[in-house]
């Protein structure tokens, strides 16, 4: 990659930018062979009136290359919570909203890690349906939320998912079979669970109350073993927010 180009998407130069290209047409053409684009540099460092200036230049396949660790542009302005980038992105491609890394995350997957509640919202009006998207490992973006201890995140998307009356998403199955409800149960996360299982109960079947995962446990098999090995407090309080949902054993 050419030095000069590095330089100018690390400081933000959209002048030299526009030089570069005006004195080599190719230059950005060169550039989209590395796996790291100027592109990437610009949205790791929120450059964004540089990434606006430089998506004027590129054709649309340069915005889809994957780095050396699996990830777009826009997976990397997701991640850090860019709000002005990922709206540029999508913009200038919708379809961005679906593109994999490497191992199967779109976008909202690696906002889900992050716990970027801002650029979830953004998304929701570009491409709402993408929260049913999974990756590898059979994880929606929900299971993210959950196994990262985002909580800020989850309720944005399941506000989002009530919004589009998708509610199914809440019981599907990761590689384990484990539901959003079986993973907050083990990771004793009691603002989830109650998220999940208060109020009038009329969405308690879509979260799989009582779905089993690959080794045969409900949400509450799940409780029962984290309490005889544990026996804190709160255990009593999440097994009593699951039998007031109508939690049953396997």
């Amino acid at each position: 990659m050419d030095p000069r180009l590095v330089e100018a998407a690390l400081n933000g130069n959209s002048m030299e930018l526009q030089r570069l290209h005006g004195a080599d047409s190719l230059l950005l053409e060169r550039d989209s062979l590395y796996p790291e684009t100027v592109l990437h540099i610009a949205a790791m460092g929120g450059q964004t009136e540089f990434v606006r200036e430089l998506l004027k230049l590129i054709k649309p396949d340069f915005a889809t290359k994957l780095d050396k660790d699996g990830f777009s542009a826009i997976h990397i302005a997701f991640a850090k919570g860019y709000v002005e980038i990922v709206r540029e992105l999508l913009i200038f491609s919708r379809e961005l909203a679906r593109l994999k890394s490497r191992d199967g995350r779109t976008s909202l997957h690696c906002a889900a890690v992050t716990g970027r509640v801002q650029v979830i919202k953004e998304l929701h009006g570009f491409f709402p349906d993408c929260i049913g998207e999974v990756t590898l490992r059979g994880d929606t973006a929900l299971h993210i939320a959950v196994k990262y201890n985002q909580f800020e995140a989850f309720e944005a998307m399941f506000d989002i998912v009530k919004q589009l009356n998708m509610e199914e998403i809440m019981s599907a199955g990761d590689e384990d079979g484990n539901t959003v409800l079986h993973l907050a149960v083990a990771r004793k996360q009691t603002q989830t669970m109650k998220l999940l299982l208060d109020g009038d109960g009329s969405h308690h079947e879509a979260v799989g109350v009582n779905m089993t995962n690959r080794s045969g446990f409900t949400a509450l098999d799940v409780s029962d073993v984290i309490q005889q090995m544990v026996g804190e407090p709160t255990d009593f309080m999440l097994r009593d927010l699951l039998l007031r949902a109508g939690a049953l054993r396997a």
